[in-house]
């Protein structure tokens, strides 16, 4: 049989280059800090390049899978740690998720930590988000973007006001298992509450999954 072709090698290669983007930003939030965030990235594309001689089976599930798991091998080796049992394995990805969902409790409103998850860790587009919440664009752009300010900053405002006790004790372990699964349904499903200001019913319609974390205080 004959080799691939050059132009087939380029095209296949420009096809994981159009990926790049949105794999940056994905481990850019997943680090929670830029410089780690274009490290990971950049190893998990070389990794697909290696590993992978379809390139068409590349996706961008398959990328973010393998992004999450080169962050998590990148933590091992920072604590200089040999871990190979199983489930220290686990407590150390859900130690990792555990804090990216405080960030987003301590320093995002419901509405902003909603939309930013989607956007920034699930790669929903602002079209798609704004017909979801029943929002315009711009509207939805104009939260990202305080949403990005208030991420960024070390001492942000106060958004205790915006998420009462109640809301915490629902909300926290669905966004928790939400990126721990890597399964933006579990969010969607949650939708129609972020369309109500006051949510005092929520322990009646809403199950909560069972975690083994400790809640954000």
């Amino acid at each position: 049989m004959y080799g691939k072709s050059k132009m087939d090698t380029k095209e296949e290669q420009s096809g994981i280059v159009n990926l790049y983007p949105d794999l940056e930003r994905y481990c850019c939030f997943l680090c929670q800090n830029e410089w780690d965030g274009k490290d990971v990235a950049q190893e998990t594309i070389l990794k697909a390049w290696k590993y992978y001689s379809d390139q068409e089976k590349i996706t961008p599930a398959l990328l973010n899978k393998m992004a999450y798991h080169q962050w998590i091998d990148t933590i091992r080796k920072r604590k200089k740690e040999m871990i190979t049992d199983e489930p220290e394995d686990r407590a150390l990805a859900q130690s990792n998720i555990n804090e990216i969902v405080e960030t987003l409790f301590e320093k995002l409103t419901p509405k902003q930590s909603l939309i930013f998850t989607l956007k920034e860790a699930f790669l929903f587009k602002v079209a798609e988000i704004a017909e979801m919440l029943h929002l315009t664009e711009s509207t939805v752009k104009g939260i990202l973007y305080r949403a990005k300010q208030r991420v960024e900053k070390e001492d942000p405002a106060s958004v205790a006001l915006f998420w009462n006790e109640e809301q915490r004790e629902v909300f926290f372990p669905i966004f928790y298992q939400a990126l721990t699964q890597q399964n933006p349904d579990l969010l969607l499903d949650i939708l129609p509450y972020f369309h109500e200001e006051k949510v005092s019913t929520i322990h009646s319609h809403i199950s909560t999954p069972s975690n083994t974390f400790c809640m954000a205080a």
